[in-house]
C-alpha cells in the first residue's frame, strides 16, 4: 500500500491518505488479456507529467496532488466521456478517473479513443483538472453546485489551452502553441485539421471529429448534410446557423441533403 499525501477531516485532524496506486498500475500494465491495458498504462505514464506542469505548486511538496488510479468502464451514459469520482468507490478507493468504454472502438492496434489521440489527451488533462479542483481549488464541485464545470474550472482549463463550456464540452481544439498543445506535441501528437471554430453550448469538436472520421456512435451524428444540386458534391455542417455555402464551380448554393 502506497502512502500518498495527507487529508484533514471535519474535526481538523490530519491523517495520511493511502492508495494501492503502484499495485493497480502494475496490474493494469501487465494484464495483457485486458483490452484496455495499453490505454491505461498510457494514462499512468502521462498523468504525472500533466500534474507536474499544470496542477502542482512548484517548490511546495504539499502542493503535489495524490496519485490518481485509472480505469475504463461502462459509465452507463453515452454523453459522459470520462469521470472523476468525487467519493471513494465501492471498495473505498479514492482519487479515481474512469474513461467510458462506450467511446472506444476497435482499431488496427487494439482499442482506440473514438475522438482521436489529441482529444483523448485533452480529456485526460480535463479530468485531472477535476482532481486538482477538488484537492486544491477554492470553489470545488459539491452536490449542491448549479453547474458541473464552474468558472474556476473553466478558467483553469483556458489557462492551459482547453476551451471548455459549463457542461464540460470542448468547443475548440487545444492550440499548438498553448501549454497543453506544446506538451502534446512533445509526445509526438499533432492537432486535428480543419476543425471549424465554435462557441460554448453550440459546438463540440470531439463529435465533429468522430463524424468526419466515420466513428460517430450510431444515431448520434451532429452534422447536417448539404448538397450541390448541380453536381451532387456534399459537405457536412455542425453549427446551428445555416451554412449559406456556394459551390463556386457550379455556381449553385448548397441545399439540405
Amino acid at each position: 500500500m502506497e502512502r500518498g499525501t495527507t487529508q484533514i477531516d471535519d474535526k481538523g485532524r490530519m491523517s495520511p491518505i493511502y492508495t494501492p496506486y503502484e499495485e493497480l498500475r502494475r496490474v493494469a500494465k501487465e494484464n495483457i488479456d485486458w483490452p484496455y491495458a495499453r490505454e491505461v498504462d498510457q494514462f499512468y505514464r502521462r498523468a504525472p507529467e500533466i500534474a507536474g506542469r499544470f496542477y502542482t505548486d512548484l517548490g511546495d511538496w504539499e502542493g503535489q496532488l495524490p496519485p490518481v488510479v485509472f480505469g475504463v468502464e461502462n459509465l452507463r451514459n453515452k454523453n459522459t466521456l470520462a469521470a472523476y469520482h468525487l467519493i471513494p468507490d465501492s471498495v473505498g478507493l479514492p482519487f479515481k478517473i474512469s474513461f467510458n468504454e462506450q467511446h472506444y472502438i476497435d482499431g488496427d492496434n487494439g482499442k482506440q479513443w473514438r475522438y482521436g489521440e489529441w482529444a483523448k489527451m485533452e480529456t485526460l488533462v480535463h479530468e485531472l483538472g477535476h482532481h486538482w479542483q477538488q484537492i486544491r481549488g477554492e470553489d470545488p464541485f459539491t452536490p449542491k453546485s448549479s453547474v458541473t464545470h464552474n468558472k474556476e474550472f473553466t478558467d483553469k482549463m483556458e489557462s492551459i489551452g482547453i476551451f471548455c463550456d459549463s457542461g464540460g464540452a470542448h468547443f475548440a481544439p487545444v492550440g499548438e502553441d498553448s501549454p497543453a498543445g506544446l506538451l502534446f506535441e512533445s509526445w509526438g501528437l499533432g492537432p486535428p485539421e480543419d476543425v471549424p471554430a465554435g462557441e460554448p453550448l453550440e459546438f463540440d469538436w470531439f463529435k465533429w471529429f468522430a463524424d468526419k472520421k466515420g466513428r460517430a456512435r450510431p444515431s448520434t451524428s451532429t452534422l447536417r448534410k448539404y448538397v450541390c444540386p448541380e453536381c451532387g458534391i456534399n459537405v457536412r455542417w455542425g453549427r446551428k446557423a445555416e451554412p449559406e455555402l456556394m459551390h463556386v464551380p457550379c455556381g449553385k448554393m448548397l441545399v439540405r441533403g
